[in-house]
């Protein structure tokens, strides 16, 4: 069953990304889901393709969505993590570009993930992209990318 489902879902999402510039053109990220979402065979296929929708769709944000981002880094436990808090009421944040900067180093990071509006997220960087604990560093998002929800 598990594979039925994963062949499903690929010859779904391979539909999502071969779409020629025209087609892209007439339809939208709400499209998208109403054309593929409504078939899934349970809700975490459902979530795939609706995740697979936004990343076809999205956009950079605007600087004003992006500053109703905001969040914290640092160590919880064992675990380096970063938590985003999106404000936005309109925006489905799908990429963050983030920095690090321990002393005179500065390092930017991308990050995939699915925030809904007015939704928390956290994501775990790479043991290589992350301060090591005890370093003083500052933190924030350069970029974002995402898709506009209408409501």
């Amino acid at each position: 069953m598990a594979r039925l489902v994963a062949l499903a879902l690929s010859v779904a999402l391979s539909g999502l990304v071969g779409c020629d510039m025209l087609e892209i053109e007439r339809r939208s990220f709400q499209d998208c889901v109403l054309e593929n979402v409504g078939s899934a065979s349970d809700t975490s296929v459902a979530e795939m393709l609706r995740e697979a929708c936004a990343r076809k769709f999205q956009v950079e944000m605007p600087k004003l969505a992006i500053s109703q981002l905001n969040g914290t880094a640092g160590y919880e436990f064992a675990s380096f993590v970063i938590r985003i808090n999106n404000r936005n009421s309109e925006w489905i944040v799908t990429e963050l570009q983030y920095y690090f900067a321990v002393g005179d180093r500065r390092d930017s990071f991308l990050e995939s993930l699915n925030i809904e509006p007015l939704n928390n997220g956290a994501f775990s960087p790479s043991v290589d992209e992350r301060p090591k604990r005890g370093d003083d560093f500052s933190w924030g998002i350069e970029k974002a990318w995402g898709v506009k929800v209408v409501r």
